[in-house]
């Protein structure tokens, strides 16, 4: 009897031993899981960690743990119906979960529903008024929904609770900026770079701060023409009244100076151009010129319109001259270009203008590929091809034409611009090279 009760004690005690080794050893798998998800998510590779939490689930779809970064994981994918509805079932099992209620938040933030972003948020703060992820969450939804003021209060206050945290003192200088006050915004880049001299986002965005929307900007050009002219070709004193709207007034004698019959007479073919351009939505451009230039014969009324429109693909810009003659005839120009990007670095543009000149109305085409190489922000440099068509009636003037050019533009402390270019042209009555140097002056407003 006794054997028998030692037996089944023995057989009891092993079956304890087997049930607590299976539970280590799934725990330990499950722990091997986690890791591994997580070194995915450091490498970005958020198929492998959606599909990592998954393996997880299929044992244990009641895992808290597992849910909340199968969800991270879909959201950072751009599924964002997706991970809310993850992160719900989450919040149904363990409603006090603050990873979960931030998590949510997110994914409602990042799909444009700010309201409930807002609600995710303050759940989490609710019961961790410390919490810095849901902080940040708020001031960019406030942000990202274009409420700016209230993105900055949140950012002052997630920035008392961490005043060490550089992409804080980023964002708020992004936000400031968005406002329109520059020279503000240019504190808190050097805050952040301060906490984090490695941050290169905020280096940009500090240059931007001075380059988007100055409250004043003065450029000149001076240059020299091959038996032609040399001196100033162009001033223009611009104003941006807000980060969309430029106002600009030029004087342009660049006519005068590479026309070498006005040249050689010692006279000048001034310009007199005021300008506005409009940004909207962030995709399209609108701009407008009208001008007056002193010729020989007579002046000539000038008006320019031009539109641009941009995509995650290309800008595509289309425009239009007139130009009416003291004398009664008009110049007609009519140009369009597409610019798209060749990788991270090159951009290429073909343009085409059309125009119609002079008083026996004579043709002209021209095809132009103009290529941008710009691998720093402090400096891009391009070059330029085209060939054309002049149908005259004068056969001096019939033929056709070539150009092709080079030119660079460097930044100086973070605001200004010095400007470098080559162009040689080459046309049935002339054949010139022009060599130009210009400078930009910014003053940033705020």
């Amino acid at each position: 009897m006794k054997s028998n009760k030692e037996y089944s004690l023995r057989k009891l005690v092993s079956v304890v031993i087997v049930a607590l080794v299976a539970v280590s050893t799934n725990a330990a798998t499950e722990e091997a899981l986690f890791a591994q998800a997580d070194q995915a998510a450091q490498e970005q590779r958020l198929a492998d960690m959606q599909r990592i939490y998954e393996i997880v689930l299929q044992t244990d779809s009641t895992n808290v743990r597992a849910l909340t970064g199968k969800a991270a994981a879909q959201a950072w994918q751009g599924d964002f119906t997706a991970a809310q509805e993850t992160y719900e079932k989450a919040l149904s099992l363990d409603s006090e979960n603050i990873d979960a209620h931030v998590g949510l938040g997110y994914a409602y933030a990042w799909a444009g529903r700010y309201t409930k972003a807002h609600t995710s948020f303050r759940r989490a703060l609710r019961r961790d008024p410390m919490n810095i992820g849901a902080r940040k969450g708020i001031a960019y939804s406030y942000q990202w929904a274009g409420e700016y003021e209230l993105a900055l209060e949140s950012l002052e206050l997630a920035q008392s609770i961490a005043p060490d945290d550089a992409e804080i003192a980023e964002t708020s200088g992004r936000v400031t900026l968005s406002l329109g006050h520059a020279r503000d915004a240019v504190g808190y880049f050097d805050r952040a770079l301060q906490l984090d001299p490695q941050r290169e986002s905020a280096r940009l965005a500090r240059r931007s701060a001075f380059t988007t929307a100055p409250a004043l900007e003065l450029s000149s050009r001076v240059g020299s023409t091959s038996s032609a002219g040399s001196g100033l070709r162009m001033l223009e004193v611009a104003h941006w009244a807000s980060l969309g709207t430029r106002f600009a007034a030029r004087y342009d004698n660049s006519l005068g100076l590479d026309n070498s019959s006005i040249a050689d007479r010692g006279e000048d073919a001034p310009g007199y151009f005021i300008s506005v351009q409009q940004t909207i939505r962030n995709r399209w451009l609108a701009a407008v010129e009208f001008g007056r230039r002193d010729l020989v014969g007579g002046d000539q009324d000038i008006l320019t319109v031009q539109g641009v429109y941009n995509n995650a693909v290309a800008a595509i810009r289309l425009g239009a001259q007139l130009g009416n003659h003291d004398e009664g005839h008009t110049d007609r120009l009519l140009f369009g270009g597409v610019n798209f990007g060749l990788g991270d670095n090159w951009r290429l543009e073909p343009a085409v203008y059309l125009s119609q000149s002079g008083a026996a109305k004579d043709d002209e085409w021209r095809g132009v590929l103009n290529v941008e190489y710009q691998p720093q922000t402090i400096w891009k440099i391009g070059a330029f091809v085209g060939a054309g068509q002049i149908d005259a009636s004068d056969p001096e003037i019939d033929g056709s034409t070539v150009l092709a050019g080079v030119w660079g533009n460097i930044l100086i402390a973070d605001r200004h611009t010095v400007h470098i270019a080559i162009r040689r042209e080459e046309s049935p009555t002339n054949d010139f090279t022009v060599a130009e140097l210009g400078f930009t002056y910014r003053m940033p407003g705020n």
